[in-house]
């Protein structure tokens, strides 16, 4: 029989165990068998949005979907996922190439842009003006490293294109955010 020691506890192994033997512990406790480094997640938070948000500027604003944590150390990360409806719609101009980007701050929309993602009409012609609409769902995945104890919020914002107008949360559809804070 091996003896085999595992954070300084002996783990007993038999080589000529059979099939359904596995290992056993001696005085070894779960906490034994977690890695080590970081890697943990600490604490969960989520969100979810399902009022109407329209922008026709070109320019960001609030979504309305919205989350904050407060990262218990400056080494740790905040990972960031959303599921975020969206549609676009041509604004009656006949401008080719319509577009709308959706982007997720640390902050507020004058925050830090950590990420953007383009979201196209599905017919970008120059003779199509009215009548074209895009249904959409972002999915942002993103891991930040905020450096800071202070509460952080992040926030998914909208802007329209001059030619395209955009609109989160389409007929009341709910959009989600979740943050978790892994230990660095």
């Amino acid at each position: 029989m091996a003896i085999t020691t595992l954070n300084n506890r002996s783990i007993n192994r038999s080589d000529t165990a059979s099939a359904d033997q596995v290992w056993t512990a001696t005085s070894a406790t779960a906490s034994d068998f977690q890695a080590g480094g970081g890697g943990k997640v600490l604490q969960v938070v989520t969100a979810t949005h399902a009022t109407i948000v329209t922008q026709t500027a070109n320019a960001y604003v609030t979504s309305g979907l919205t989350a904050s944590i407060t990262p218990t150390s400056t080494s740790n990360k905040v990972a960031i996922m959303t599921g975020f409806n969206v549609e676009t719609y041509g604004d009656g101009s006949s401008s080719s190439g319509r577009v709308a980007p959706v982007a997720l701050f640390r902050g507020d929309t004058t925050g830090t842009n950590l990420i953007e993602q383009v979201i196209g009409l599905s017919d970008r012609t120059a003779s199509t003006s009215t009548g074209t609409t895009g249904f959409n769902n972002v999915n942002f995945a993103y891991l930040d490293s905020p450096s800071t104890t202070s509460s952080q919020a992040y926030t998914v914002g909208i802007s329209g294109s001059g030619a395209t107008d955009i609109r989160a949360q389409p007929s009341s559809k709910k959009s989600s955010i979740i943050l978790m804070e892994i230990e660095g």
